[in-house]
């Protein structure tokens, strides 16, 4: 969690104490077969304290849940966003590496989901199904 807070700050040094938004893509398969991609921004906490925000055309996601790791040299991340719809109680993780240059910070990974019926607690470490993975995504940040 301290590398994903020191990430946020890496990303925030010279700019003012508001969130990076990082724009980006997200794409799945639509359960009628065909993939559809979807053009969204991330929106990253000013010196890692505050919300994660994932938005697009008509939904804004919010989450407090993430944490970031060394893992054989790579940055990896995972975000852990829930969602509702139609009642249906699930959540949505972002799980991926990140690169840092000094002209990009490149994020990319998989997108999961879990669904479940009833009350979802995301921060209990087993889930009574597994999520299912469901697409993929990519956000890039020019520094210059």
């Amino acid at each position: 969690m301290k590398t994903f807070f020191s990430l946020i700050i890496a990303l925030s040094t010279g700019l003012a104490a508001h969130a990076l938004e990082v724009p980006g893509d997200i794409f799945y398969q639509h359960p009628d077969g065909h993939l559809v991609e979807r053009s969204v921004t991330i929106d990253l906490p000013a010196r890692g304290r505050g919300e994660v925000v994932l938005k697009g055309e008509g939904f804004e996601w919010r989450s407090r849940h993430f944490s970031s790791s060394d893992h054989h040299g790579r940055k990896v991340f995972v975000v852990n966003f829930p969602t509702e719809h139609n009642g249906q109680q699930s959540v949505v993780t972002l799980n991926g590496s990140y690169i840092r240059t000094s002209n990009k910070v490149l994020y990319y990974g998989d997108v999961y989901k879990l669904e479940q019926r009833g009350r979802l607690n995301i921060n209990h470490p087993r889930h009574p199904k597994q999520p299912v993975h469901i697409g993929g995504f990519r956000f890039e940040y020019d520094r210059d």
